[in-house]
Protein backbone atom coordinates (compact mmCIF):
# COMPACT_ATOMS: atom_id res chain seq x y z
CA UNK A 1 0.00 0.00 0.00
CA UNK A 2 1.18 3.25 -0.86
CA UNK A 3 0.52 6.63 0.80
CA UNK A 4 0.85 10.28 0.82
CA UNK A 5 1.28 12.27 3.93
CA UNK A 6 0.88 16.11 3.81
CA UNK A 7 3.40 17.72 6.50
CA UNK A 8 3.65 21.10 4.38
CA UNK A 9 1.59 22.77 7.11
CA UNK A 10 4.66 22.53 9.69
CA UNK A 11 7.28 24.85 9.03
CA UNK A 12 8.77 25.35 12.33
CA UNK A 13 10.55 22.64 14.81
CA UNK A 14 8.16 24.21 17.51
CA UNK A 15 5.42 21.81 16.56
CA UNK A 16 2.19 22.68 18.70
CA UNK A 17 -1.15 19.75 19.29
CA UNK A 18 -2.02 18.82 15.60
CA UNK A 19 1.69 18.62 15.07
CA UNK A 20 2.52 15.97 18.34
CA UNK A 21 -0.71 14.27 17.13
CA UNK A 22 1.41 13.23 13.65
CA UNK A 23 4.65 13.11 15.47
CA UNK A 24 3.38 10.51 18.40
CA UNK A 25 1.96 8.15 15.77
CA UNK A 26 5.31 8.08 14.21
CA UNK A 27 6.72 7.32 17.11
CA UNK A 28 4.49 3.74 17.64
CA UNK A 29 4.62 3.28 13.79
CA UNK A 30 7.85 0.18 13.03
CA UNK A 31 8.76 -1.82 10.45
CA UNK A 32 6.58 -4.73 11.84
CA UNK A 33 2.69 -2.78 11.74
CA UNK A 34 3.27 -1.12 8.81
CA UNK A 35 4.64 -3.69 7.03
CA UNK A 36 3.45 -3.29 2.97
CA UNK A 37 3.05 -0.04 3.72
CA UNK A 38 5.24 2.69 2.10
CA UNK A 39 5.28 6.69 2.69
CA UNK A 40 5.52 9.46 0.01
CA UNK A 41 5.88 12.58 2.66
CA UNK A 42 5.61 15.84 1.73
CA UNK A 43 7.26 18.64 3.92
CA UNK A 44 8.65 22.08 4.00
CA UNK A 45 12.60 22.44 3.27
CA UNK A 46 13.36 24.15 6.26
CA UNK A 47 12.70 22.00 8.84
CA UNK A 48 14.26 18.54 10.33
CA UNK A 49 11.20 16.24 9.17
CA UNK A 50 13.10 13.32 10.29
CA UNK A 51 13.89 14.63 13.78
CA UNK A 52 10.95 16.50 14.58
CA UNK A 53 8.50 13.77 13.90
CA UNK A 54 10.49 11.09 15.16
CA UNK A 55 10.50 9.02 11.82
CA UNK A 56 11.21 5.50 12.68
CA UNK A 57 14.44 4.42 10.02
CA UNK A 58 12.36 1.14 9.90
CA UNK A 59 9.80 2.76 7.53
CA UNK A 60 9.43 2.72 3.93
CA UNK A 61 9.67 5.96 3.33
CA UNK A 62 9.99 8.67 0.46
CA UNK A 63 10.85 12.25 1.28
CA UNK A 64 9.21 15.26 -0.85
CA UNK A 65 11.27 18.12 -0.33
CA UNK A 66 8.78 21.59 -0.33
CA UNK A 67 10.45 24.84 -0.43
CA UNK A 68 8.94 28.42 0.35
CA UNK A 69 5.87 26.72 2.32
CA UNK A 70 6.59 29.56 5.18
CA UNK A 71 4.74 31.62 2.99
CA UNK A 72 1.02 30.40 3.70
CA UNK A 73 -0.44 31.44 0.33
CA UNK A 74 2.70 30.13 -1.54
CA UNK A 75 1.55 26.81 1.09
CA UNK A 76 -1.85 26.71 0.29
CA UNK A 77 -1.77 27.14 -3.89
CA UNK A 78 0.70 24.40 -3.81
CA UNK A 79 -1.76 22.13 -1.66
CA UNK A 80 -4.13 22.60 -3.95
CA UNK A 81 -2.99 23.00 -7.25
CA UNK A 82 0.26 21.33 -7.16
CA UNK A 83 -0.65 18.05 -5.01
CA UNK A 84 -2.98 16.83 -6.89
CA UNK A 85 -0.96 15.98 -9.67
CA UNK A 86 1.18 13.63 -7.30
CA UNK A 87 -2.02 11.37 -5.84
CA UNK A 88 -1.39 8.72 -9.01
CA UNK A 89 -0.31 5.80 -7.67
CA UNK A 90 -1.32 6.23 -4.56
CA UNK A 91 -4.22 4.29 -2.82
CA UNK A 92 -4.23 6.81 0.68
CA UNK A 93 -3.59 10.30 0.55
CA UNK A 94 -3.79 11.55 4.23
CA UNK A 95 -3.37 15.00 5.93
CA UNK A 96 -3.10 15.34 9.98
CA UNK A 97 -4.68 19.07 9.39
CA UNK A 98 -7.71 19.76 7.44
CA UNK A 99 -5.38 20.65 4.34
CA UNK A 100 -6.20 18.33 1.59
CA UNK A 101 -6.71 19.22 -1.96
CA UNK A 102 -10.51 20.02 -2.84
CA UNK A 103 -10.68 21.55 -5.49
CA UNK A 104 -10.24 18.89 -8.08
CA UNK A 105 -9.30 14.96 -8.20
CA UNK A 106 -7.89 12.92 -11.08
CA UNK A 107 -8.05 9.60 -9.36
CA UNK A 108 -10.21 7.23 -6.95
CA UNK A 109 -7.34 7.87 -4.55
CA UNK A 110 -8.62 7.61 -0.91
CA UNK A 111 -8.58 10.82 0.84
CA UNK A 112 -8.01 11.08 4.56
CA UNK A 113 -8.15 14.23 6.70
CA UNK A 114 -8.01 15.12 10.32
CA UNK A 115 -10.58 17.62 11.85
CA UNK A 116 -8.74 18.12 15.27
CA UNK A 117 -11.87 20.97 16.20
CA UNK A 118 -13.83 23.32 14.96
CA UNK A 119 -12.26 26.68 17.09
CA UNK A 120 -12.89 29.11 14.10
CA UNK A 121 -16.64 28.27 14.02
CA UNK A 122 -16.99 29.14 17.81
CA UNK A 123 -14.08 31.20 18.60
CA UNK A 124 -14.21 34.38 16.64
CA UNK A 125 -10.70 36.43 17.59
CA UNK A 126 -8.88 32.79 17.52
CA UNK A 127 -7.22 33.69 14.15
CA UNK A 128 -6.95 37.03 11.89
CA UNK A 129 -9.83 37.76 10.22
CA UNK A 130 -8.46 36.57 6.61
CA UNK A 131 -6.91 33.71 8.25
CA UNK A 132 -10.04 32.23 9.61
CA UNK A 133 -11.61 32.42 6.09
CA UNK A 134 -9.51 30.59 5.16
CA UNK A 135 -9.97 27.85 8.26
CA UNK A 136 -13.13 27.72 8.03
CA UNK A 137 -12.98 27.36 4.01
CA UNK A 138 -11.03 24.51 4.32
CA UNK A 139 -12.26 22.58 6.73
CA UNK A 140 -16.20 22.82 5.62
CA UNK A 141 -14.35 21.88 1.63
CA UNK A 142 -12.38 18.98 3.48
CA UNK A 143 -14.85 17.55 5.74
CA UNK A 144 -17.25 17.11 2.69
CA UNK A 145 -14.43 16.02 -0.01
CA UNK A 146 -12.45 13.64 2.14
CA UNK A 147 -13.41 9.90 1.86
CA UNK A 148 -12.61 9.89 5.82
CA UNK A 149 -12.19 12.10 8.61
CA UNK A 150 -10.04 11.22 11.69
CA UNK A 151 -10.86 13.35 14.99
CA UNK A 152 -9.79 13.39 18.31
CA UNK A 153 -12.54 13.10 20.76
CA UNK A 154 -16.45 12.69 21.09
CA UNK A 155 -17.07 15.91 21.40
CA UNK A 156 -15.36 17.27 18.24
CA UNK A 157 -16.91 14.38 16.20
CA UNK A 158 -20.11 15.43 17.27
CA UNK A 159 -19.41 19.40 16.68
CA UNK A 160 -18.45 17.98 12.80
CA UNK A 161 -21.97 16.15 12.54
CA UNK A 162 -23.74 19.57 13.79
CA UNK A 163 -21.97 22.17 12.19
CA UNK A 164 -20.74 20.53 9.14
CA UNK A 165 -23.93 18.25 8.61
CA UNK A 166 -21.32 15.56 8.02
CA UNK A 167 -23.16 12.02 8.52
CA UNK A 168 -21.34 10.29 11.92
CA UNK A 169 -20.24 7.35 9.94
CA UNK A 170 -17.47 9.07 8.01
CA UNK A 171 -16.01 10.06 11.27
CA UNK A 172 -13.78 7.65 12.79
CA UNK A 173 -12.29 8.86 16.76
CA UNK A 174 -8.26 8.28 17.59
CA UNK A 175 -7.72 10.26 20.70
CA UNK A 176 -4.58 11.96 21.31
CA UNK A 177 -2.18 9.84 23.71
CA UNK A 178 1.84 9.74 24.90
CA UNK A 179 3.97 7.67 23.23
CA UNK A 180 6.56 5.97 25.15
CA UNK A 181 5.46 7.30 28.72
CA UNK A 182 5.51 6.28 31.40
CA UNK A 183 3.09 7.02 34.68
CA UNK A 184 5.22 8.15 37.10
CA UNK A 185 3.75 8.67 40.62
CA UNK A 186 5.22 12.21 41.72
CA UNK A 187 5.17 13.41 44.87
CA UNK A 188 6.63 16.89 44.74
CA UNK A 189 4.10 19.51 44.88
CA UNK A 190 5.54 22.96 45.00
CA UNK A 191 3.19 26.11 45.26
CA UNK A 192 2.30 26.87 41.67
CA UNK A 193 0.20 26.51 39.41
CA UNK A 194 0.86 25.53 35.74
CA UNK A 195 -0.95 26.12 32.06
CA UNK A 196 0.61 25.15 29.04
CA UNK A 197 -0.73 27.14 25.51
CA UNK A 198 -0.33 29.38 22.85
CA UNK A 199 -0.31 32.86 24.21
CA UNK A 200 -3.75 34.18 22.34
CA UNK A 201 -7.24 35.33 22.75
CA UNK A 202 -9.15 31.70 22.52
CA UNK A 203 -7.01 30.38 25.27
CA UNK A 204 -9.01 32.39 28.08
CA UNK A 205 -5.85 33.82 29.75
CA UNK A 206 -7.21 37.06 30.49
CA UNK A 207 -10.16 35.68 32.89
CA UNK A 208 -7.17 33.00 34.18
CA UNK A 209 -4.97 35.94 35.43
CA UNK A 210 -8.15 37.94 36.92
CA UNK A 211 -9.02 34.21 38.85
CA UNK A 212 -5.62 33.49 39.96
CA UNK A 213 -5.43 37.24 41.40
CA UNK A 214 -8.67 36.73 43.17
CA UNK A 215 -7.33 33.24 44.50
CA UNK A 216 -3.97 34.76 46.09
CA UNK A 217 -5.57 37.53 47.77
CA UNK A 218 -9.01 35.82 48.92
CA UNK A 219 -7.05 32.79 50.20
CA UNK A 220 -3.98 34.04 51.33
CA UNK A 221 -1.87 32.41 49.23
CA UNK A 222 0.53 35.05 48.45
CA UNK A 223 3.66 32.44 47.85
CA UNK A 224 1.76 30.63 44.86
CA UNK A 225 2.81 31.09 41.57
CA UNK A 226 1.58 30.36 37.98
CA UNK A 227 3.39 29.28 35.22
CA UNK A 228 2.38 30.13 31.82
CA UNK A 229 3.99 27.75 29.09
CA UNK A 230 4.05 28.50 25.46
CA UNK A 231 5.12 30.64 22.56
CA UNK A 232 3.15 34.33 21.82
CA UNK A 233 0.27 33.99 19.30
CA UNK A 234 -2.17 35.71 18.04
CA UNK A 235 -2.90 39.21 19.69
CA UNK A 236 -0.88 38.41 22.96
CA UNK A 237 -0.40 41.78 23.61
CA UNK A 238 -3.70 42.52 25.65
CA UNK A 239 -2.44 39.39 28.09
CA UNK A 240 0.87 41.32 29.04
CA UNK A 241 -1.27 44.08 29.61
CA UNK A 242 -3.43 42.88 32.47
CA UNK A 243 -0.39 41.05 33.63
CA UNK A 244 1.20 44.68 34.38
CA UNK A 245 -2.43 45.91 35.68
CA UNK A 246 -2.89 43.23 38.20
CA UNK A 247 0.84 43.85 39.30
CA UNK A 248 1.22 40.39 38.81
CA UNK A 249 5.08 40.41 37.55
CA UNK A 250 6.18 38.89 40.52
CA UNK A 251 3.95 35.97 40.65
CA UNK A 252 3.42 34.87 37.05
CA UNK A 253 5.95 33.82 34.87
CA UNK A 254 6.01 33.27 31.34
CA UNK A 255 8.63 30.57 30.12
CA UNK A 256 7.74 31.28 26.47
CA UNK A 257 8.28 28.15 24.58
CA UNK A 258 10.49 25.60 26.21
CA UNK A 259 12.17 21.65 25.72
CA UNK A 260 10.18 19.01 26.80
CA UNK A 261 12.62 18.07 28.73
CA UNK A 262 11.91 21.69 31.08
CA UNK A 263 8.28 21.14 30.29
CA UNK A 264 8.16 18.20 32.42
CA UNK A 265 10.22 19.10 34.78
CA UNK A 266 7.93 22.34 35.81
CA UNK A 267 4.95 19.76 35.31
CA UNK A 268 6.87 17.42 37.52
CA UNK A 269 6.95 19.91 40.38
CA UNK A 270 3.38 21.65 40.33
CA UNK A 271 0.42 21.27 42.23
CA UNK A 272 -1.80 20.82 39.54
CA UNK A 273 -2.55 22.29 35.65
CA UNK A 274 -4.78 24.81 34.70
CA UNK A 275 -6.63 24.61 31.41
CA UNK A 276 -9.84 26.97 30.95
CA UNK A 277 -9.86 27.28 27.48
CA UNK A 278 -13.09 28.54 25.78
CA UNK A 279 -12.76 25.34 23.67
CA UNK A 280 -10.66 22.67 22.75
CA UNK A 281 -10.68 19.77 20.51
CA UNK A 282 -9.21 17.44 23.34
CA UNK A 283 -6.31 19.25 25.68
CA UNK A 284 -3.54 17.58 25.66
CA UNK A 285 -1.85 19.46 28.52
CA UNK A 286 -4.42 17.93 31.54
CA UNK A 287 -3.62 14.77 29.41
CA UNK A 288 0.23 14.93 30.08
CA UNK A 289 -0.47 16.19 33.20
CA UNK A 290 -1.80 12.71 34.41
CA UNK A 291 1.11 10.77 33.80
CA UNK A 292 2.90 12.95 36.44
CA UNK A 293 0.01 12.16 38.83
CA UNK A 294 -0.99 16.12 38.55
CA UNK A 295 -4.88 16.76 38.73
CA UNK A 296 -6.18 19.24 36.46
CA UNK A 297 -8.85 22.14 36.53
CA UNK A 298 -10.13 22.34 33.16
CA UNK A 299 -13.33 24.14 31.98
CA UNK A 300 -16.83 22.76 31.71
CA UNK A 301 -16.95 22.86 27.86
CA UNK A 302 -15.88 21.42 24.63
CA UNK A 303 -13.98 18.43 25.17
CA UNK A 304 -12.21 18.91 28.60
CA UNK A 305 -14.41 17.32 30.59
CA UNK A 306 -13.82 14.30 28.65
CA UNK A 307 -10.22 14.35 29.16
CA UNK A 308 -9.96 14.44 32.38
CA UNK A 309 -13.14 13.13 33.75
CA UNK A 310 -13.35 12.56 37.24
CA UNK A 311 -9.78 13.40 37.79
CA UNK A 312 -10.01 16.62 37.50
CA UNK A 313 -12.45 19.77 38.63
CA UNK A 314 -14.44 20.90 35.88
CA UNK A 315 -15.47 24.99 35.91
CA UNK A 316 -17.22 27.71 33.96
CA UNK A 317 -14.73 29.54 32.32
CA UNK A 318 -15.94 32.72 32.52
CA UNK A 319 -16.96 32.54 36.11
CA UNK A 320 -13.85 33.98 38.11
CA UNK A 321 -15.09 33.41 41.35
CA UNK A 322 -15.77 29.76 40.47
CA UNK A 323 -12.20 29.38 39.22
CA UNK A 324 -10.57 30.77 42.10
CA UNK A 325 -12.61 28.86 44.41
CA UNK A 326 -11.29 25.16 41.93
CA UNK A 327 -7.70 26.41 42.77
CA UNK A 328 -8.11 26.24 46.34
CA UNK A 329 -10.16 23.03 45.97
CA UNK A 330 -7.34 21.19 44.21
CA UNK A 331 -5.07 21.98 46.85
CA UNK A 332 -7.09 20.22 49.28
CA UNK A 333 -8.71 17.51 47.13
CA UNK A 334 -5.95 16.71 45.13
CA UNK A 335 -5.06 13.15 46.59
CA UNK A 336 -8.63 12.12 46.06
CA UNK A 337 -8.26 13.28 42.38
CA UNK A 338 -4.94 11.88 41.83
CA UNK A 339 -6.37 8.25 43.29
CA UNK A 340 -8.38 8.40 40.26
CA UNK A 341 -6.16 9.20 37.39
CA UNK A 342 -4.67 5.82 36.20
CA UNK A 343 -8.15 4.82 35.53
CA UNK A 344 -8.73 7.88 32.94
CA UNK A 345 -4.84 7.18 31.77
CA UNK A 346 -6.19 3.40 30.31
CA UNK A 347 -8.61 5.76 27.90
CA UNK A 348 -5.39 6.96 25.82
CA UNK A 349 -3.64 3.55 25.46
CA UNK A 350 -1.17 4.52 23.19
CA UNK A 351 -0.95 1.42 21.34
CA UNK A 352 -4.67 0.78 20.99
CA UNK A 353 -4.67 4.66 18.93
CA UNK A 354 -1.99 3.88 16.54
CA UNK A 355 -3.96 0.41 16.05
CA UNK A 356 -7.12 2.19 15.09
CA UNK A 357 -5.35 4.57 13.35
CA UNK A 358 -3.73 2.00 10.69
CA UNK A 359 -7.13 0.32 10.36
CA UNK A 360 -8.82 3.63 9.28
CA UNK A 361 -6.01 4.17 6.47
CA UNK A 362 -5.90 0.25 5.20
CA UNK A 363 -9.93 0.47 5.07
Amino acid sequence: MKIIINLLNFTSENITGTGYFMKRIFELLNAQNTKEISFYIFHSSNIDVKKIFSINEQLDVTYKSVKYMTNIGLRILYEQLVLPFYLSGYEVFYSPTPAVPVLFRFNNTKIIATIHDLIPFYIKDKYSFIRRLYVRWITKKSAKNSDSIITVSNNSCCDIVKVLGIKEKKISIVYNFLSNRNFVKSKISKNYFITICTIEPGKNLSNLLKAFKIFKDRYDKLDFKLYIVGKKGWDYEQVFYLHTVLELQDHVIFTGYISEEEKNVLIQESMAMLYLSAYEGFGIPPLEAMYWNKPSIVSNTSSLPEVVGKAGIQCDPYNLEEIAESMARIIMEKDELCDKIPCQLRKFEPTEQVNKFLQIIKM
